[in-house]
């Protein structure tokens, strides 16, 4: 019906590919539909001058938007080399695991980030699973790489051997981010009694996270319940094995958050799923009563 050219009505050049739906109908990222009526909430400066944390999704909350601002950083100088030179985006990357992962919470009606600064060991990821409120905490849970050595699985050479190797699989990741930061020095302000991770009071005011796992490493592709349980507290998650040669190679898999315990299908060596929706049964409240589709 028409073209829209999103950099005459708004400064953005790349989007999430994992936009969100609120509740109330919001759309949060890019949406074909209204794209004359949408504005820019905020901004987030990069920490370094010529590049910018590379990203593929973000969290949401009732009250908060979540971006974690991580150590892979997209070298803006080689890119725009990259037309000369040759480079593919992969050769744009830097990894700079002495860069801590920066956790950025911006509230969803001022546009501001609150001021409270919060941090983690460096780590690679793709997807949020999910991120909720409970009891003046933020849960944020990520599907979570120690580096980026997955994207080196996606060269030609290595996708016409027919298989991945098994190092740097990804692991369901808790990160707990307390909203207040008024505790002393080296204190854990967690207060939650259902999770193990950690936010550690520094010298310099700013929250140290130290993550909680669970399960077994070695899915991706995390979807949840969606329509009825974004933004808030949940039990499942739902992935596939389509990327491993492993334990899950070719599965489906259930992790359920609360205990821990693995669900594993699996049909044959030659049938694997790709990334999953899932589809609640109509007129359910259950959480897993529900499809799967692959």
């Amino acid at each position: 019906m028409k073209k829209t050219d999103l950099k005459e009505l708004l400064s953005v050049n790349l989007a999430s590919s994992h936009p969100h739906k609120c509740p109330d109908g919001t759309i949060h990222s890019k949406k074909s539909k209204g794209f004359e009526r949408a504005s820019i909430l905020s901004s987030i400066s990069s920490n370094q001058k010529t590049t910018f944390s590379y990203y593929h999704s973000f969290g949401l909350t009732e009250n908060y938007i979540l971006f974690l601002e991580q150590p892979l950083l997209v070298n803006t100088v080689r890119m725009a080399a990259s037309g000369i030179k040759g480079y593919s985006l992969k050769e744009c990357f830097d990894w700079n695991p002495a860069q801590k992962t920066r956790f950025h919470l911006i509230d969803r009606v001022s546009g501001h980030e609150i001021k409270t600064k919060y941090q983690s060991e460096a780590f690679f990821f793709f997807h949020h699973i999910n991120t909720y409120e409970e009891d003046g905490h933020v849960i944020a849970d990520i599907q979570a790489f120690p580096d980026p050595e997955v994207l080196d699985k996606f060269y030609l050479n290595k996708l016409r051997m027919g298989e991945f190797a098994v190092s740097c699989q990804p692991v369901f990741t808790r990160f707990v981010l307390p909203l207040k930061a008024d505790g002393k020095k080296n204190e854990n302000l967690v207060t939650l009694k259902n999770t193990q991770a950690t936010a550690i009071k520094q010298d310099n005011g700013s929250i140290f996270l130290e993550p909680e796992r669970k399960g077994e490493p070695g899915f991706e592709m995390p979807t949840i319940n969606y329509s009825m349980f974004n933004t808030r507290r949940y039990r499942y998650i739902y992935g596939t094995g389509v990327f491993e040669t492993g334990k899950f190679a070719n599965s489906l898999i259930k992790l359920d958050n609360v205990t821990g315990e693995m669900t594993v299908w699996k049909e044959s060596e030659t049938m694997y799923p790709s990334e999953i929706t899932y589809v609640p049964r109509p007129g359910s409240t259950d959480e897993d009563d529900g499809n799967i589709y692959y």
